[in-house]
């Protein structure tokens, strides 16, 4: 699954992809040292869980990035 959005992303996104890793994480840090900050019940949980989210894709993509594609083998050749 990773790799059709990596394969279908613009190139902006995979020539970059350490810096979006890096703002993602760095919104991630940050969301979350704002969070502690607030009053119990008004907190940014779910932003904070969505950028993690975020993050977690794009290591997923970085990750798989440097894979050779997968070859299959036609059965009715076999």
């Amino acid at each position: 699954m990773p790799m059709r959005i990596y394969r279908a992303s613009t190139k902006h996104v995979t020539s970059n992809l350490w810096l979006w890793i890096g703002i993602s994480a760095a919104a991630m840090v940050a969301l979350g040292v704002f969070d502690r900050g607030m009053p119990r019940g008004q907190g940014l949980g779910n932003w904070v869980a969505l950028s993690g989210a975020v993050l977690g894709i794009l290591l997923m993509l970085k990750s798989e990035a440097e894979m050779p594609p997968r070859v299959l083998v036609d059965p009715s050749t076999v």
